[in-house]
């Protein structure tokens, strides 16, 4: 009987490794077998390299130097029991570099130091990355590229519980497709005039937020370039204190039945030149939420901003509360823009809605202003430029 006994605990453990004394897994991940190293940089890239699909990496607590590649189908975990730290050591390579069907659970990553410092680089994807943080890259923390057949819906990959601080530009999708869940995006670095940005989608991606908070970024919030028809969704997403826009558009080419960019009951607060802006696109609905005290540069500071020919955009059931200058401006717009059930709170010279230098008819439930000639007022909101890598 005894001997029994010890089968089954034998086969339990085998079944479910973190119940009987192994690593522990996170929630959702299986792997064929679990291969542990300790505390040598050396011995991690080796062993990744060797390790057959299907596998898993386990990196026990402590600091590993090196650049380190997860191939296809093999996972990278920290340790549970304390902080797995992977150190960028080349400049010449990201910090991590995830392979299709890869991912990488539970670390902290270090960019390395140098001028092209990359913390997390994702190679066309699908990966999942969960329970990570990324930070002091002097070029982008976590950078995702796709250039070929990238609309595959297998190629989808995960950022769940990600914080991205203290790099040159947080997060980079450039033609891949990404889902962001929870997580942090914060503080990152202006060190140039294309730096300090939290979030950009470019270059065709397709990138959706949910419940993530984007905040106290040196320049830009979010950025969305639509050329290549990128698309970004965004829902309950707090958008909060950053230095320039907290959430910008430009060139996307929706229309407003078939939008590029949707922002969903988002909490936009505190952002400096505005909340939501659009330059030269078509196709948006912002929906819900609150657009609140952008500011505080009062000559040029909106809740929302619709500039150079915008248009197809719908604002429904947004909360606009005192933005410095106006609630909502729209300056040379285009047709199909609707403004509609906002709660507009407008006080002292803030103004409400503002139409300016506007042919077509823009419908609006709030009421407007039309300032003429000289009345007209300034638009400072151009183009941000992409960086270079």
């Amino acid at each position: 009987m005894r001997s029994l006994i010890l089968a089954l605990l034998r086969l339990g453990c085998a079944l479910a490794v973190s119940s009987c004394g192994g690593p522990s897994l996170p929630s959702g991940v299986t792997c064929r077998d679990t291969i542990t190293v300790e505390k040598d940089g050396a011995a991690l890239s080796s062993t990744l390299a060797a390790a057959p699909a299907g596998s898993c990496v386990l990196a026990k607590a402590g600091t590993y130097r090196g650049n380190f590649d997860v191939p296809e189908n093999v996972l990278l975990l920290g340790d549970s029991a304390g902080p797995t730290v992977l150190q960028g050591d080349a400049d010449s390579a990201p910090a991590v570099r995830l392979h299709p069907g890869s991912g990488l659970f539970r670390a902290q990553v270090l960019a390395p130091s140098g001028p092209k410092g990359v913390g997390v680089s994702i190679i066309t994807g699908p990966v999942r990355i969960q329970d990570v943080e990324v930070s002091g890259a002097r070029s982008v923390g976590i950078y995702a590229i796709c250039t070929e057949d990238c609309g595959r819906p297998d190629l989808l990959s995960r950022l769940d519980s990600v914080s991205i601080h203290g790099n040159s530009i947080g997060l980079w999708t450039q033609g891949a497709q990404l889902q962001v869940t929870g997580g942090r995006i914060a503080e990152q670095i202006p060190a140039s005039l294309t730096s300090g940005l939290g979030v950009i989608a470019s270059h065709g991606a397709k990138l959706t937020m949910n419940g993530s908070v984007v905040e106290k970024n040196g320049f830009v919030g979010v950025l969305i370039d639509g050329a290549g028809g990128t698309e970004a969704a965004l829902s309950e997403v707090s958008v909060l204190d950053n230095q320039d826009r907290g959430i910008w558009g430009q060139q996307l080419t929706g229309t407003s039945a078939a939008p590029k960019l949707t922002v969903e009951r988002c909490n936009i607060e505190r952002n400096r030149l505005a909340g939501i802006g659009l330059r030269a696109s078509s196709g948006a609905r912002i929906s819900g939420g609150r657009i609140a005290a952008t500011g505080p540069v009062q000559d040029a500071a909106d809740g929302v901003g619709l500039f150079e020919g915008t248009g197809q955009v719908l604002v429904d059931g947004v909360a606009l509360n005192q933005n410095q200058r106006s609630q909502v401006l729209v300056d040379n717009g285009a047709e199909g823009i609707v403004i509609s059930n906002c709660d507009v709170q407008a006080a002292g010279s803030q103004q409400g809605v503002v139409v300016q230098g506007t042919n077509a008819a823009v419908q609006s439930s709030s009421g407007q202003t039309n300032p003429r000639g000289l009345d007209a007022l300034p638009v400072q909101a151009g183009q941000v430029p992409l960086p270079g890598l």
